[in-house]
């Protein structure tokens, strides 16, 4: 992320690992767990979520138009949740505030619309579409007070031990299978 977008930039270590918590829950909640491998506090702040090659968007050759565009609107909603979901839990969660703010909502815009041209060619009004759906499940999701409360437990694991194999992650948050 370039510095173009200084309000979704980590405050302190706390604020990361609130972020990172936030896209650990994303996962589950998108039902793309297996993808991840570790969370490492250590690493620079682009590789802490640490995802499986399958994560980063590859097709075969032979993949059709329709299957590629598809499969590359799939790849751009993946990341949306995962970036609406660190600010949110941050915010949410870490601050105690309802929603985030009206400019870091622009900042968020602003860096998925170019995200979505990107990946999968989509126009402001398909980005605007996808991003109000995944922004307003998030915020319902970390308001949650079992889903706030995994948030800080992972967030403690993760301060606790700088790294955490995806093994430990997911086993901290099971219980969200049930919520």
């Amino acid at each position: 992320m370039n510095s173009d977008y200084k309000s979704l930039h980590y405050a302190d270590e706390t604020d990361r690992c609130y972020g990172l918590a936030g896209m650990a829950i994303s996962l589950m909640v998108w039902d793309a767990e297996e993808m991840l491998l570790e969370i490492d506090l250590d690493a620079p702040a682009e590789e802490a979520l640490r995802l499986t090659p399958d994560f980063y968007l590859t097709l075969a050759p032979k993949t059709g138009a329709k299957a590629a565009w598809e499969a590359a609107v799939g790849h751009f909603q993946l990341i949306s949740a995962l970036t609406v979901a660190n600010v949110t839990c941050r915010h949410i969660v870490r601050h105690g505030r309802s929603m985030i703010s009206t400019a870091l909502d622009a900042d968020i815009r602003r860096f998925l619309t170019e995200e979505g041209a990107e990946i999968a060619q989509l126009d402001d009004d398909e980005v605007s579409s996808i991003y109000g759906k995944i922004l307003a499940h998030c915020a319902r999701i970390f308001r949650h007070p079992g889903v706030a409360q995994l948030a800080n437990d992972l967030t403690d694991a993760i301060q606790k031990n700088k790294k955490l194999p995806a093994a430990d992650v997911l086993e901290i948050l099971r219980p969200l299978n049930r919520m």
